[in-house]
């Protein structure tokens, strides 16, 4: 079996009417550092970037009436002590769904994993969340750094197969049976140093995201014209742009793919 081309996670992409004021939201409430480059403002946590471009033409907000959207949606930050993450985000007044009650997404990791969803007012979905198959430990800030990448998707085999053709790997799944009746198939793939939750509402309407703040996941690699032909070879499609391959997985996501 042929061998991927090298790459590795740099970070994900949000393209913003307000950048500067996403920048500070990430450090009022988020307590992330921030540091601004020639095309970009960064917000780092933990060796995590999160890239905050300027967007001039900003797309309307997606409403659903009912069922989700498919693509990028949220971004979710480690902790080792979520209690403390909890009370941290309070006292910087970052405002969380649900208060400080702590949500539990059971199965995976095989023990599970808690989580609180903070609401940010730049349109895009955040997450703070434990592993409570590893070890606990003290948190001095809200988070350490990135957990996971969140992508609901239209058909998980679909998307598994996509992310394995590119050389990630199935780390976890697990089929979640709600109260209220939903049920979920969700999957953790793991592969250059980044990890994707990739999940499915089963029996529920969806629709892709368009045009919104969450633009891709950027990529970092020493030859793009490599998985230029590693894509063309196996029919996933990719686009040259000014700033590096752009990738489309099967739900719309862009990987961007750009040199060192």
């Amino acid at each position: 079996m042929e061998k991927q081309p090298e790459m590795q996670f740099a970070g994900p992409l949000l393209r913003l009417a307000d950048p500067a004021g996403a920048g500070e939201w990430f450090s009022q409430k988020l307590g992330l550092s921030l540091t601004e480059g020639k095309e970009a403002l960064t917000a780092v946590s933990g060796g995590c970037r999160i890239y905050l471009e300027k967007d001039p033409d900003p797309a309307p907000a997606q409403t659903a009436a009912e069922g989700y959207y498919t693509g990028l949606a949220h971004i979710a930050f480690r902790s080792t002590d979520l209690p403390a993450s909890v009370r941290i985000c309070t006292a910087r007044g970052a405002q969380l769904a649900g208060g400080e009650q702590i949500s539990y997404n059971p199965g995976i990791w095989g023990t599970g994993m808690d989580y609180v969803n903070p609401l940010c007012p730049f349109g895009v979905g955040m997450e703070i969340s434990q592993r409570l198959d590893l070890p606990a430990g003290p948190m001095e800030q809200a988070t350490d750094g990135l957990e996971h990448i969140g992508i609901p998707v239209a058909k998980i085999e679909e998307s598994v197969a996509w992310y394995r053709s590119l050389g990630f790997e199935k780390a976890s799944g697990t089929e979640i049976h709600r109260e209220d009746g939903a049920q979920i198939f969700c999957v953790m793939m793991s592969g250059y140093g980044v990890i994707l939750e990739l999940f499915e509402f089963a029996g529920m309407a969806h629709e892709p995201m368009r045009g919104q703040p969450f633009a891709a996941l950027v990529f970092e690699t020493g030859v793009p014209a490599d998985w230029q032909a590693f894509c063309a070879a196996r029919g996933i499609p990719c686009e040259k742009t000014a700033e590096g391959l752009a990738l489309t997985g099967p739900c719309g996501e862009t990987l961007l793919l750009c040199e060192r």
